[in-house]
């Protein structure tokens, strides 16, 4: 269901929200996620509805991931990129935002969204991560569900028959 409210700017629309925010908790850590995984992070976000358009295209702009970095910002700075190296994304919005609190143009509209994604990627690092236990005994509950019907689906789609499972 989704629910409608009025912006001064436009209308918004506010999805209802299917992923709840400890199924991201379990799988990402904002505070040391490399830019590369904070990509997919954000799409995960936005697509369950966690982020505005705006937002997502703020959260998931990794310069480090454009192939001139090394001729444009890295030439500047003298960094070479590293996509894969784990940053603290928190530390990163925090300063951000601090930035844009001393320096936007905007008249706060920038501000307002930076502090969104800092709240929201500080509320998915206080969120309680899912065991790997739980996990695991959640995926063993699943395919002991699929053996009693005997049957699993395959990566080709075809099925294959399988034992009933059984946990000691």
């Amino acid at each position: 269901m989704h629910k409608s409210s009025e912006t001064p700017s436009r209308l918004r629309i506010e999805p209802y929200f299917e992923t709840d925010l400890a199924n991201f908790a379990g799988r990402y850590s904002p505070s040391s996620i490399s830019p590369r995984t904070m990509v997919k992070l954000s799409g995960e976000l936005l697509a369950s509805g966690h982020l505005t358009r705006e937002q997502h295209d703020d959260l998931s702009f990794q310069s480090e991931l454009m192939p001139n970095f090394e001729f444009t910002i890295g030439a500047l700075t003298g960094e070479k990129p590293e996509p894969d190296r784990p940053r603290d994304y928190v530390e990163i919005w925090r300063q951000r935002l601090e930035f844009e609190e001393n320096h936007a143009a905007d008249g706060g509209r920038m501000v307002r969204r930076t502090q969104e994604i800092l709240t929201l990627l500080q509320s998915i690092e206080k969120q309680p991560a899912k065991s790997q236990a739980l996990a695991t005994l959640n995926r063993l509950s699943d395919l002991n569900k699929l053996a009693k019907n005997k049957k699993a689906p395959t990566a080709k789609g075809l099925t294959l028959e399988l034992p009933p499972l059984r946990l000691r």
